[in-house]
């Protein structure tokens, strides 16, 4: 199927969803699919193995090429991959040839994922709600309820969020914490 999703369905919508990039960079393992080199998070992109483009009658054919099942939607995760910015600028309009072997293969692993990638898009999507609704509450919430583990390593991450936003307010974080002059700055 092509076009936009529907509602409610995981999967590409055409802006930068971060939550579905970093699910793809987890089970990728940081690698880009077509030079297989580990990436930095901010250097990757989600790339659609079947092109965006593809007219409802050519995804037909592919969909029998390839043994596709017949629901198969270009923005779902069973059609997304990593790819590097590099690679992603260098393909431009070329493409793996739409019924080669590599393809199917690229599909196939896809589509045995896919599970795993709504799996991780709705575990990162409930933690970054979480972790939203903590940092913009008091700061005595704040400090209660952060993770139980209350290490530095915690602190610097969840209070360098709230830094980075602009966050006036007094974290209440201790003055034995080594991080403390880092957030502060």
């Amino acid at each position: 199927m092509t076009g936009p999703l529907p509602a409610g369905m995981i999967g590409y919508r055409g802006d930068d969803d971060v939550v579905l990039r970093l699910a793809l960079f987890e089970l990728w393992k940081s690698r880009c699919h077509m030079c297989d080199q580990p990436q930095l998070f901010g250097n990757t992109h989600i790339d659609h193995i079947i092109p965006q483009k593809t007219t409802d009658q050519e995804l037909r054919d592919l969909i029998t090429q390839h043994g596709l099942p017949t629901d198969f939607h270009l923005h779902r995760p069973s059609n997304l991959a990593l790819i590097c910015s590099n690679d992603n600028k260098r393909k431009g309009a070329r493409l793996l040839p739409l019924h080669s072997r590599a393809m199917t293969d690229l599909l196939d692993f896809a589509s045995r994922h896919a599970a795993e990638v709504e799996r991780l898009v709705r575990a990162h999507a409930s933690a970054n709600g979480v972790a939203r609704n903590l940092i913009r509450s008091p700061p005595r919430t704040y400090m209660n309820r952060r993770p139980a583990t209350r290490s530095c390593g915690t602190v610097r991450r969840s209070c360098s969020t709230r830094v980075q936003s602009g966050c006036s307010r007094n974290l209440g974080i201790p003055a034995s914490c080594p991080a403390r002059y880092l957030l502060m700055a």
